[in-house]
């Protein structure tokens, strides 16, 4: 015969073949009964701190969430404001003038400047 005894459930079992195989009907019954009224309070508990657990569980998502499309909103409207700084860099791009263009132009007014002073300079 063996003897089990669970102290967190209050709970002792007898088990060996030949007393179970002595025991009445009734007395399987009852000691099923007496299993079920132990474990049924704690099956109970265990239920509700589950139920309340995934309650928290989805209002921390939902925050969650709610967190994320804030963020999807400004990263929406950073898209906007992107989109219009590459617009006007494109624009100003195209309107800076480089290097090789002003050294062409400068060195034509030098020369222009240089042609203006020596047809004054015949004038005189």
């Amino acid at each position: 015969m063996y003897i089990w005894f669970i102290p967190s459930l209050q709970l002792c079992f007898l088990c060996g073949t030949e007393y179970i195989k002595n025991m009445t009907p009734q007395d399987k019954r009852d000691v099923i009964v007496g299993i079920q009224e132990v474990l049924e309070p704690r099956f109970c508990e265990l239920s509700e701190a589950i139920h309340d657990l995934s309650t928290q569980m989805d209002e921390r998502f939902c925050r969650v969430d709610e967190r994320f499309n804030g963020v999807d909103k400004r990263l929406d409207s950073l898209d906007a404001r992107v989109a219009g700084l590459e617009f006007r860099m494109t624009r100003a791009e195209s309107q800076i003038v480089t290097k090789g263009y002003l050294d062409r132009k400068l060195g034509s007014l030098w020369g222009n400047t240089g042609a203006f002073v020596r047809k004054e300079a015949r004038k005189s």
